[in-house]
């Protein structure tokens, strides 16, 4: 009975916890340590038929991208049995919590980061930079160029406003590169979700938050926040806040500050540095479920194994998944500007670098350089 009332408890803490295992595609092993995802391309053009003629097979391109697991993710604790005769309820409650929720973020994390290493993907050569060796690239296949935002003159960083023209541009080249943008969500670290909160407010454009924020009260009856229901939009794009979202350099063993998955010569699965990325630059992505796919061979199981030696029990939770990109033009970065690194991005879109000026920042105001697309300053 213990053991089945702390699994309730440990499901139920997980679920609320793992934000990116909903927001991406899953699939479950029955067998194996990989799986196959296919990916789709576009058909050509059609073309009129001329009378008499045979009709010609038109191609559409197709491959399979395979995404293997990782190792199993591991959580325990060992509980004396004196613990459990005093405090039995409550710290079965905090075990609960705590077990599923290192599981939960860590997979989270490195759901994101994948995210992000998709994200980055603008050209041929960061697609052979972050794409995963022996992965093949799908036909025709777009690239979606990053959107930047400036830092203002007195070297903070970005700006509520700024964060709102840049999902409205994101959705945009989401839309041009023909990706399904009414599936899109956006998701962001917990300050820059107080910043967009804040823009909207400020500009009195509540109209941005979702119509059932003021009434939403505590509704958690889904795994997502508020209930599954996101508090804002923007652009008509769900936004998700995590604390989750990686906003650091973890480009290498020295900088990741995780546990990372085994060596093969460890016997393990060999994605020892599949989760390296520098997101110290990334300020939020937007992208739909396609982007990313994750294997899953095992979900979140808890065993209970006693040691009557030692006059106690370990409760163990584990996990078997791994995650890979799929489809990356799904996935645009939201990011600070780098000077050189971001010079060439000429994608036919206009510069979306919105610039404040000293006065304008003396005055509490933003304001944008004019694309040119006519578009004025912000809202």
């Amino acid at each position: 009975m213990y053991l089945k009332v702390f699994s309730g408890e440990v499901l139920s803490a997980f679920k609320p916890k793992c934000l990116a295992l909903e927001l991406t595609n899953v699939k479950t092993l029955q067998g194996g340590s990989s799986t196959q995802f296919p990916l789709i391309g576009r058909v050509e053009k059609p073309r009129y038929h001329k009378p008499g003629h045979l009709l010609d097979a038109q191609k559409i391109p197709t491959v399979e991208r395979i995404v293997a697991v990782d190792d199993i993710a591991v959580s325990n604790v060992f509980v004396p049995d004196v613990d459990t005769m005093l405090s039995h309820y409550q710290h079965r409650e905090k075990y609960a919590k705590e077990l599923s929720s290192a599981i939960a973020e860590m997979v989270d994390r490195n759901v994101w980061r994948m995210l992000i290493k998709a994200a980055k993907i603008k050209d041929a050569a960061t697609e052979k930079t972050h794409l995963k060796a022996g992965l093949e690239s799908l036909k025709g296949q777009k690239y979606t160029k990053p959107v930047t935002i400036e830092e203002n003159v007195a070297g903070k960083g970005a700006t509520g406003r700024q964060l709102v023209q840049a999902i409205y541009r994101a959705r945009t080249r989401l839309k041009v590169n023909h990706v399904p943008v009414q599936e899109a969500v956006a998701i962001v670290r917990p300050e820059h979700y107080e910043l967009l909160v804040n823009a909207a407010q400020e500009a009195g454009n509540m109209a941005w938050l979702n119509k059932d924020y003021i009434n939403s009260g505590n509704n958690v009856e889904s795994g997502l926040p508020n209930g599954g229901m996101p508090l804002l939009r923007i652009a008509g794009i769900p936004i998700y806040e995590t604390e989750n979202f990686p906003f650091a350099d973890e480009s290498d063993k020295d900088k990741y500050p995780d546990d990372k998955p085994l060596a093969e010569t460890d016997g393990g699965s060999g994605r020892t540095d599949r989760y390296y990325v520098d997101s110290s630059k990334t300020l939020m992505i937007v992208f739909t479920k396609d982007a990313i796919g994750t294997a899953k061979i095992k979900d979140l199981s808890i065993e209970h194994v006693p040691e009557p030696l030692r006059l106690g029990h370990n409760i163990i939770t584990k996990m078997f998944v791994g995650h890979e990109i799929l489809q990356h033009e799904c996935a645009c970065e939201i990011k600070v500007f780098e000077k050189g690194a971001d010079d060439t991005d000429k994608d036919g879109l206009t510069p979306d670098i919105p610039k404040v000026t000293a006065s304008a920042y003396a005055a509490n105001e933003d304001v944008y350089t004019a694309p040119k697309t006519g578009c004025n300053k912000a809202a």
